[in-house]
C-alpha cells in the first residue's frame, strides 16, 4: 500500500534561517493536509507523520519517530534519508513525500496513481530566471523505496554542503537537500508539474483564481497557507481539518500578526534613535 509521508520538526535547531515565515509548522498542518487528503482522493493509502513531537496528531495518522542523521546540518538535509535503502522498513515499498506547506485543492488520484519508480517536483527554471542547475524542488518525492539510492549513499554530512556550495554562491542550486538530488542526479528525472495540476503559488497569474485544473498549490519560499489565510478565500475553502485545527490556525495566525507588529515597533524606535 502506497505511504503519504510528511515531515514535521524544528528544521531551525542549529540556528539555519527557514525560508518560510513559520519558523515551525504545528500538528495543525499535518491534521489539515491529512483531512485534505482524505477528502481528496479514493486510492488506498497509509498517512505517517515522521516527527520528533507526537502531541496533537489526528488518531488516525501513523507515528514514526524522527531520525537523527545530520539534523545540526539544519534545512532538510535529514530527509534525505528517504533515499537510503532501508528506508521501505519505516515507510514502506512506495510512499511520497509531500511537503505542510501546501494545499490540496482537488482529486490527486491522478498524482497518487502514476508508476514510475521515482518521481520528483519540477523546478522551473525558465519562469525563475535563476538556479540555472536547480532541476527539482523537494516538495513532493515519489518512490520505491530504494530508488536513487545514490542520493543518499554519497552524501556525506561532513563534505558534501561544502561541495555544493560554490554552485550555490553562483546561483545554480538553490535549497539544501533539493540542491544535492539536483547536483547529485542532473537533469532527466520524471517530475510532477502544472501537467499534473501541481501549481507554484508564486507563479499562479492570479492569486485570488485557482486554475480550473489544480490539484497541489505548493508554497516555496517565505509565504505559507497560513500566512496567506485571510488573504484568499480558496485558501480557507481547501485548507481545513477538524474545528480544532482551524481555531489552532486562527490562534498562530494571530501570533504572527503580533510578532510582525513587536518588530515594528522595534525598527520604529531603532530609527527614532538614530
Amino acid at each position: 500500500m502506497l505511504s503519504i509521508v510528511v515531515f514535521k520538526w524544528n528544521r531551525n535547531r542549529s540556528g539555519m534561517q527557514l525560508p518560510s515565515s513559520i519558523d515551525q509548522y504545528g500538528a495543525e498542518h499535518v491534521n489539515i493536509l491529512y483531512h485534505s487528503i482524505q477528502r481528496n482522493t479514493a486510492v488506498p493509502h497509509r498517512f505517517i507523520c515522521v516527527t520528533d513531537d507526537y502531541s496533537g496528531l489526528h488518531s488516525d495518522i501513523e507515528r514514526r519517530w524522527l531520525w537523527d542523521f545530520c539534523r545540526e546540518l539544519g534545512g532538510c538535509y535529514n530527509r534525505l534519508y528517504i533515499f537510503s535503502d532501508d528506508i521501505n522498513e519505516i515507510l514502506g515499498e512506495r510512499f511520497i513525500a509531500i511537503d505542510l506547506d501546501c494545499v490540496v485543492t482537488g482529486n490527486i488520484d491522478h498524482i497518487l496513481n502514476r508508476t514510475d519508480d521515482f518521481i520528483i517536483n519540477e523546478y522551473d527554471i525558465k519562469s525563475n530566471r535563476h538556479a540555472t542547475h536547480q532541476y527539482y524542488n523537494g516538495g513532493i518525492i515519489m518512490m520505491d523505496a530504494g530508488a536513487r539510492s545514490q542520493v543518499w549513499d554519497e552524501f556525506d554530512p561532513q563534505t558534501t554542503p561544502q561541495l555544493i556550495q560554490p554552485r550555490k554562491d553562483r546561483i545554480e542550486l538553490v535549497g539544501s537537500d533539493q540542491a544535492w538530488i539536483s547536483h547529485l542526479l542532473g537533469p532527466g528525472e520524471q517530475t510532477f508539474s502544472k501537467r499534473d495540476g501541481v501549481y507554484d503559488f508564486r507563479k499562479l497569474e492570479n492569486k485570488h483564481t485557482l486554475p480550473d485544473d489544480a490539484s497541489i498549490v505548493m508554497f516555496p519560499g517565505r509565504r505559507d497557507p497560513l500566512t496567506e489565510y485571510k488573504r484568499y478565500e480558496w485558501i480557507r475553502n481547501h485548507w481545513r481539518g477538524s474545528a480544532d485545527d482551524n481555531h489552532q490556525v486562527n490562534k498562530r495566525r494571530k501570533q504572527i500578526q503580533m510578532q510582525k507588529r513587536r518588530k515594528a515597533r522595534a525598527r520604529r524606535a531603532v530609527g527614532r534613535r538614530k
